[in-house]
């Protein structure tokens, strides 16, 4: 038996592992840009929010009468 006949388990082996960790860190990597995407998201709500873009509707909403 060659060499490479025998050691073609191992290969497999690596290629599956190498393969299963590619799909874990392209899954971390989309998790770390939607968390970024909704991180600026929060930050421009914070900046806007003091601001009082968001305290004429609020405050339609508050005046309307109880149902």
């Amino acid at each position: 038996m060659k060499r490479s006949e025998r050691l073609q388990p191992v290969h497999e082996l690596a290629n599956e592992t190498e393969r299963g960790c590619a799909l874990r860190v392209a899954s971390v990597q989309k998790r770390l840009v939607d968390a970024q995407r909704r991180h600026m998201e929060l930050e421009r709500y914070l900046k806007e929010y003091p601001h009082g873009r968001f305290r004429p509707s609020a405050e339609r909403v508050l005046a309307r009468p109880a149902l």
